[in-house]
């Protein structure tokens, strides 16, 4: 989990995900191995020209 990997906080990281979620940065996913966990994936996001 990335709380134990980098010694941050459980409630900074969930934050950190909403903020994620609500600028449609990141989407959520079924973790199909154990359900009980969601994975969350980088959306593709276009280049932005001058």
């Amino acid at each position: 989990m990335i709380f134990e990997k980098t010694d941050i906080p459980p409630r900074t990281i969930k934050y950190a995900i909403k903020m994620l979620k609500e600028q449609n940065l990141i989407r959520e996913a079924p973790n199909w191995r154990d359900m009980r966990e969601k994975l969350y994936l980088r959306k593709a996001v276009a280049a932005r020209t001058s």
